[in-house]
């Protein structure tokens, strides 16, 4: 079990509100499906477990700096361009069937997640390029292929019922740049064997934290944790299972577990092998999908009910 030595942030229970203004509330419902590629196993005690298949390197001789866990970090990723896999399985909590998954990634923003089972075929498509992000989920009611571009994305009320952009599955994966000039804090020990480093981030939409566990030893993320300005646990991602790759000087999680608990889903990612720098993508990937029966809907455009309303309990099931 993580033991936390120093929880200045603890996460408060959401406020209830009511509906605010008038809305599109089964668009809404579909806005938090795209949580389930952001979810856990639900466990209430993380167990941080790394396995090694080749011996990684040791950035730490002792306690490190912030200088040098920002420096850690930063060069585990630093190799990696493209990343992708065709040998992963989603298991979301409530749902009995794992799915079948793929993914691809192109740093910075071209993303494509998919998801299908042997029965019903293609169930979800969550995809980024560098002009917009697309959520197709097959259950969806209303049907449609939800759509933002990034600039109006982050300018847009839905912003506040989505907290987690897509992007931050590269994060969860360990693929993260931090800038040494941005506000960070620590680090601050966290049990014997990982050190806690906060960083705030500033947003028209509001600010956040985000708490960042990181091996005292291997310097790879085991755990972030992103928290609003009233304190409230928005999204966690914990990460298990790490293989060193000595050709790419990088130490990747085999399994991700994520949370997020406004939308009260959890599921988890596991990967049986990722390659490398080796996606021989073509602009296809890269583009959203024209789905026959599901019209593009802009999210943009889609006037949310509060988050705290949440019919979202039903989006743990969407599959039966």
């Amino acid at each position: 079990m993580i033991a936390r030595s120093n929880p200045e942030i603890t996460p408060a229970a959401p406020e209830s509100r009511a509906a605010d203004r008038a809305a599109m509330p089964k668009y809404c419902l579909v806005l938090f499906s795209v949580s389930v590629l952001f979810a856990a196993s639900g466990a209430a005690c993380p167990r941080v477990q790394e396995q090694l298949l080749q011996p990684a390197p040791t950035p730490f001789s002792g306690t490190p700096t912030l200088t040098e866990v920002v420096a850690a970090v930063n060069q585990n990723s630093a190799a990696v361009r493209q990343l992708h896999t065709d040998e992963a399985t989603v298991k979301i909590e409530g749902v009995p069937m794992s799915l079948r998954a793929n993914l691809a990634i192109e740093r910075p923003r071209h993303i494509r997640f998919r998801a299908d089972t042997g029965l019903t075929g293609a169930e979800m498509d969550l995809g980024s390029n560098n002009d917009l992000f697309w959520i197709w989920i097959k259950q969806s009611k209303p049907p449609a292929v939800l759509f933002a571009r990034h600039e109006q994305f982050a300018q847009s009320p839905v912003k506040n019922m989505i907290p987690i952009e897509p992007d931050w599955l590269v994060e969860a994966l360990g693929l993260m740049q931090l800038d040494p000039n941005s506000e960070l804090e620590g680090p601050y020990p966290y049990n014997t064997d990982h050190v806690e480093i906060r960083q705030q981030v500033r947003r028209p939409s509001g600010d956040i934290t985000k708490r960042i566990v990181v091996h005292g030893r291997y310097g790879w993320i085991v755990l972030q944790e992103v928290y609003d300005a009233q304190q409230r646990l928005l999204a966690s991602a914990q990460a298990s299972g790490h293989q060193y790759d000595p050709n790419h000087k990088v130490s990747l999680p085999r399994t991700v577990d994520i949370k997020l608990p406004p939308a009260q889903i959890a599921f988890r990612l596991t990967v049986n092998e990722f390659l490398i720098n080796q996606l021989n993508a073509s602009t296809q990937l890269w583009t959203m999908p024209q789905i026959n029966g599901y019209p593009p809907v802009d999210l943009t455009r889609v006037q949310p009910r509060s988050a705290d309303e949440r019919p979202l309990r039903r989006l743990r099931q969407p599959w039966r």
